[in-house]
């Protein structure tokens, strides 16, 4: 599923089906079973070295992190924390699951149409007359976890990113 030579910081926190199924809990849907596997295989992480998406809103960014199921404790890079931080500002239906290096945000959608589907969001880019829960800052990026992964090219810094 990950591109070759894809690598993300290890956990010292293993995850169960059981902790999965408690964010599903919360999230009250399943999440994507890509997504599933992708977490029981990694518990998320930092991403080592340059990795390069497209966006058609800004040329594109960086994949800086995928967020944790479990980390240390009362760690801000969960995705239960995530999922509480953003809740009245991020549409229903949708996961902050990874960021970049400037704070924009991959989010994933877990519920009804948004299901399955990534997207980017800048949270810097929202205002005061930005309607909270509103797709308006929001950019689909992939149909699937699968494809956005798929979609990764390894890059340098210099390559106009960031």
């Amino acid at each position: 599923m990950l591109p070759s030579d894809f690598n993300l910081s290890s956990s010292a926190v293993a995850i169960t089906e059981a902790d999965l199924q408690q964010l599903e809990w919360s999230l009250q849907h399943r999440l994507p079973d890509d997504y599933r596997d992708f977490l029981l295989a990694t518990n998320g992480g930092e991403v080592e070295g340059y990795w390069a998406f497209e966006l058609a809103a800004n040329g594109g960014s960086m994949l800086s992190q995928f967020y944790r199921l479990k980390d240390k404790s009362r760690s801000t890079s969960t995705l239960a924390y995530m999922q509480r931080l953003y809740a009245q500002r991020m549409p229903k239906g949708l996961l902050a699951i990874g960021c970049d290096p400037g704070g924009g945000k991959i989010c994933l959608g877990f519920a009804g149409p948004l299901a399955g589907r990534v997207w980017f969001w800048d949270p810097g880019m929202d205002f005061d007359d930005t309607p909270l829960g509103s797709f308006e800052n929001f950019h689909e990026m992939a149909g699937s976890f699968t494809q956005f992964l798929s979609g990764l090219s390894r890059t340098d810094r210099g390559s106009g990113f960031l």
